[in-house]
């Protein structure tokens, strides 16, 4: 195509419409896209490039004993219960968890 090569987005699968014309983009397991899931060419540039945001690895020792670890997606936030009345949000941003 006039683009040139299929860029290269980290984390992320890069297909080609049936035109040749778009490409599609998928992240792997739990990355999650920011951005546009199709890019196009343009005058010979792809347009705007979508990112695949890591995942927060949430350490559940950190949250009571006994809780495994588990992920959560870039901008997500979880409720979780730890012992009598007791809770703690946590956010995933940037691949770093707020606890």
């Amino acid at each position: 195509s006039a683009c040139g090569d299929q860029p290269l987005i980290a984390n992320g699968d890069v297909t080609a419409t049936r035109s040749g014309k778009e490409l599609k983009v998928q992240c792997v397991k739990l990355y999650k896209l920011d951005g546009p899931k199709t890019v196009g060419c343009v005058k010979g540039e792809w347009t705007l490039l979508p990112v695949c945001k890591p995942p927060c690895k949430v350490e559940g020792e950190r949250i009571h004993s006994g809780q495994s670890d588990e992920y959560l997606q870039d901008g997500d936030e979880k409720r979780y219960y730890c012992g009598f009345l007791k809770k703690i949000t946590v956010r995933c941003l940037d691949g770093t968890p707020s606890y």
